[in-house]
């Protein structure tokens, strides 16, 4: 196991990626939110789907315990990508699991938008980036897989039940 510092850690959650880009030496990764629980089959799902390609694994068949409110809404093309990401989008097809296979195109990505952003700079303002930049970003539909973002105590005795 290592640990990579971030100094920069009350920025946005891209820029704590961003701080593994030298871990990763180029290659694809496998990023699962730290405040996500998930089974073990949604990674395997995602290594065995798809040609390693910038990747987010979406629900479109969230649980009642997922709290639509709060959780990141993705909109999809025809082709399986996506077209919008977002908290607050009205219109949506599924949701955000937390689990991305992520390619040096995303770093790159995190690079330009520090330019103008500094550090402040979330997961899903680099998936829009790229988006507008004309790149795609994949997904990996593992409805019906158990996934839950933690973020209260309550969270957690819901899942401990």
């Amino acid at each position: 196991m290592q640990y990579i510092p971030n100094p920069d850690y009350l920025g946005g959650n891209a820029v704590s990626v961003y701080k593994a880009r030298d871990w990763a030496q180029g290659e694809p990764f496998v990023l699962c939110m730290g405040d996500h629980l998930i089974e073990e089959k949604i990674v395997r799902h995602l290594l065995s789907s798809q040609r390693f390609n910038d990747t987010l694994c979406i629900d479109y068949t969230p649980a009642q315990y997922h709290q639509i409110d709060e959780a990141t809404k993705v909109t999809v093309d025809t082709a399986g990508r996506i077209k919008d990401i977002g908290k607050d989008l009205v219109h949506w097809d599924a949701l955000d699991t937390g689990v991305f296979l992520l390619t040096k195109s995303f770093f790159q990505a995190v690079d330009k938008l520090v330019t103008f952003s500094g550090t402040d700079i979330e997961t899903a303002d680099v998936i829009r980036f790229m988006i507008s930049k004309g790149r795609s970003f994949h997904t990996c539909d593992v409805s019906g897989c158990f996934w839950m973002d933690v973020d209260t105590e309550e969270d957690f005795k819901m899942v401990k039940a």
